[in-house]
């Protein structure tokens, strides 16, 4: 599967958060990418697991040789704001956009 594939199954889960919750996350909705993300992530062999908070944490190995060099890492939110529905989202891809109105 290529990534843009996995990223567009991940824009059609509902995950949008929740005005005025006091919990984090906002809304259960967003374990569903949570659990996906892990699911994903350790069927590509990599070290993952989510908390009760809904954060996703995966590792990755340093390549032989090189655990001296800088590390990098990745942070996103897992969440999409209240202002629009998170259910029914139906992406596009658009091949050769030419930067007008969608």
């Amino acid at each position: 599967m290529r990534a843009y594939e996995r990223f567009l199954g991940y824009v059609k889960m509902n995950t949008m958060s929740c005005d005025g919750s006091d919990t984090v996350p906002s809304s259960d909705h967003q374990f569903d990418l949570a659990h996906a993300l892990v699911k994903e992530l350790r069927s590509l062999g990599i070290d993952a697991e989510s908390d009760d908070k809904c954060y996703v944490y995966a590792h990755i190995d340093a390549t032989d040789g090189l655990e001296t060099l800088p590390a990098v890492g990745f942070i996103s939110h897992l969440d999409t704001i209240p202002d629009f529905s998170g259910e029914n989202v139906l992406p596009k891809v658009i091949y050769d956009y030419d930067g007008g109105k969608v």
